[in-house]
């Protein structure tokens, strides 16, 4: 299949959604703003939510929170009516120390310094235009993602397939053991011939759950008869319609091609994120090529587009592995 060409009506409904989700956040600052009930209210599946938010603003839902809270402490210091420490525990600090670490990361000087400044400017710099403003809610933003015309991309259909993983959870640059494990294991089974496809699967928002408890699939293909090994999992990589865009080059840096995908094609694209998760392929090896010549295809699940109902969210049925360990053949 051929992309459609940019869909200017498609890019106000994506622009609608998240302008929503912009006044939520504002008219509810100090509530605990999960990603879970954003992206209902987006009408997002919650698997896709959080990066079409941060490719279309250049900033994750957390940031952008904490940020937010910070441009409301630094009006308070500024008008002089609370303490630092009540501030502090407004912005959703749990002592001073760490609220004075954040400001002056952020501010370049300590909040006791802030106030007394000579007409301190309580705005962050930002690309997207988004700040706390006492006098009411923002409702537009401005996206540092270009539109996507010309952006390398194909859509394709895929049947699904069975997979053999291994589930890593920690740091994403830390998954190299269970991709050990999982090739060790099928290696010396005699299953690593050439018709197997290499897949990664994270499921979590590094945004909100803690890097620790982030969880990765390292994946292999395997035929339908395949029963397993001690060691490996079987579940199934799902099928469907998918835009795929290859990254070439280093996996430190794959985050800003799935950032390109989410910000700039998706939203004039006529498609929303479907309900399972995206994925990837490795096409080679840090093992067999040098890391500038690695080739990485990024898969986003798809679906045309549907006009945004707020008392209809979008169904979520999350994809699930089988977790049963395999047997010997």
């Amino acid at each position: 299949m051929e992309p459609k060409k940019y869909r200017r009506g498609t890019a106000r409904e994506y622009r609608r959604r998240i302008q929503r989700v912009l006044a939520h956040i504002v008219e509810n600052l100090d509530r605990d703003l999960r990603g879970e009930s954003l992206a209902e209210l987006a009408c997002f599946s919650r698997f896709h939510f959080h990066r079409v938010f941060r490719g279309m603003l250049g900033e994750g839902v957390a940031a952008l929170v904490k940020r937010l809270r910070l441009e409301r402490a630094a009006f308070g210091l500024r008008e002089g009516k609370a303490s630092v420490t009540q501030l502090a525990l407004e912005a959703g600090f749990e002592n001073l120390e760490s609220f004075s670490r954040a400001f002056k990361g952020a501010y370049g000087i300590p909040p006791s310094v802030f106030g007394r400044s000579e007409a301190p400017n309580p705005r962050i710099r930002v690309s997207n235009g988004v700040h706390w403003d006492m006098g009411g809610t923002p409702m537009d933003f401005e996206s540092p993602a270009a539109p996507g015309e010309g952006f390398g991309l194909r859509l394709v259909k895929r049947p699904a397939a069975r997979i053999a993983f291994v589930r890593h959870v920690g740091p994403l640059d830390q998954c190299g053991e269970a991709w050990d494990r999982l090739l060790g294991v099928l290696g010396v089974e005699g299953w690593l011939g050439g018709d197997v496809d290499f897949f990664g699967i994270c499921y979590d928002n590094p945004d909100e759950v803690p890097v620790e408890a982030l969880r990765y699939d390292a994946c292999a293909t395997v035929p339908a008869h395949f029963a397993g090994f001690e060691g490996l999992e079987l579940g199934e990589l799902p099928g469907g319609d998918f835009a795929v865009t290859t990254h070439f080059g280093a996996y430190a840096r794959i985050g800003e091609s799935w950032e390109r995908l989410f910000g700039a094609w998706l939203p004039g694209s006529g498609y929303e994120p479907a309900d399972n998760p995206c994925f990837e392929q490795y096409l080679n090896s840090p093992e067999s090529c040098a890391e500038e010549d690695l080739c990485t295809d990024l898969f986003l699940p798809i679906r045309p587009l549907a006009h945004m109902n707020p008392d209809s969210p979008s169904s979520d049925d999350r994809f699930r592995p089988e977790t049963r360990p395999a047997t010997g053949e």
